[in-house]
């Protein structure tokens, strides 16, 4: 996680697209589930390979 997060901010990669879905209520004759969401990866993360982009780090 540090590793990603010292790229991510250098922008040397992409963050993932995630979209979320609020689902009010869900399920059958004998269940029922209320306020339930769903969250899904539309794009994961990714390297960008443009270098103008990258920003310089500090250590």
């Amino acid at each position: 996680m540090l590793r990603y997060s010292t790229l991510l901010q250098s922008g040397m990669i992409k963050q993932p697209i995630i979209s979320c879905k609020a689902l009010t209520v869900t399920g059958d004759s004998r269940t029922m589930t209320l306020g339930d969401e769903v969250k899904r990866i539309e794009q994961p993360a990714r390297l960008d390979i443009k270098k103008e982009n990258w920003k310089p780090t500090i250590r």
